[in-house]
Order: C-alpha cells, then structure tokens, then sequence
C-alpha cells in the first residue's frame, strides 16, 4: 500500500490518513487550525458541498488555502471533461463565501499566472 513509506511517521501519531469525499469529510468538526488543498476542486461532485465540509473541520479562525488552475486555463490545457469539471475563481470564491468563509482571498503572483491561490478565513 501506498502509506507503507509513512509507518514511522503513523506509528509515532504525526501522520494519519483517511479516505473519503470532499462531500463528506470522515473527520470531527473543528479539528484543524489550516487547510491545504491543490488540484482538487476539479474533482468535487459538489463545490458548495465541499466548501462546507471545509469550513466545517477548521476551527473557528482557521485558514484554508486552496489552489488550483481556473476552467479557462484547464480548458487551454485539454483536460479531459468527462474527467476534471472546470471551476471559475469566482465560482469558487462563491462558493466559499455561502459556506461562511468571511474573507476571501484570491493571489495570483503575476496578473498573467494562470493558477491561482484562494485563502480563506
């Protein structure tokens, strides 16, 4: 199995893996401090879904940051779509404001980047 190479780390309580759905996160509410999450909302069944079970597990004042590639740029890309669903930022950065997030962030590091770095409180 792919986590063999953690078992030290699992072993010793800093690492713990669970699998799951973005619309169902098997975890406590209010468990963590910050989130991190790269190259999955193309994934997510469901973006209001899976910003609520985000904002769910953050404690109150915990941060999320989520990156990914706009649609315009995957759709440049050639990314298949019966595979990845193509997010606007603004489609994300709704979502997130429904779900509770109150400051929304968007960061770019040139005007022209193509992905983007959304942090949210």
């Amino acid at each position: 199995m792919w986590w063999r190479g953690y078992r030290i780390a699992i072993d010793a309580g800093r690492a713990d893996f669970r699998i799951g759905e973005i619309e169902a996160l098997p975890l406590q509410s209010g468990q963590f401090d910050k989130v991190c999450s790269i190259n999955t909302v193309y994934f997510w069944r469901s973006l209001p879904a899976g910003a609520g079970e985000l904002r769910r597990v953050l404690k109150a004042g915990g941060v999320l940051a989520l990156g990914f590639l706009p649609a315009d740029a995957m759709g440049r890309l050639g990314f298949p779509k019966d595979i990845f669903t193509f997010r606007t930022t603004g489609d994300v950065e709704h979502a997130l404001r429904q779900a509770g997030f109150g400051a929304v962030e968007i960061h770019r590091p040139e005007p022209d980047t193509a992905w983007n770095v959304i942090v949210a409180r």
